[in-house]
């Protein structure tokens, strides 16, 4: 199972949601399904892509141990993220 708490996120100019964590026991690769975990209710989001800061291009997939920063789909509108675990829907 792969799992990312949420360490930030904030919305990009075109209005996506990003968030940024550190994966563990990954990978996740773009339009993986994943369950957004607040307490014991689950989001059901997709890995839409992942922001490389520094480098020139975007990545298909994120790594255990890589930093990164994810755009989600289906994140509802009133969840305040910090904090909130990802995790894998197996």
């Amino acid at each position: 199972m792969c799992e990312m708490r949420i360490e930030d996120a904030f919305v990009d100019p075109d209005g996506t949601i990003v968030v940024t964590g550190r994966i563990q026991g990954g990978p996740v690769v773009r339009g993986s399904r994943l369950w957004l975990v607040d307490g014991s209710v689950r989001y059901p989001v997709v890995a839409a892509r992942f922001l490389r800061i520094c480098a020139r291009h975007d990545s298909e997939t994120a790594r255990a141990g890589e930093n990164t920063a994810m755009i989600l789909d289906g994140v509802p509108p009133h969840l305040q993220l910090r904090g909130l675990l990802l995790i894998t829907a197996e």
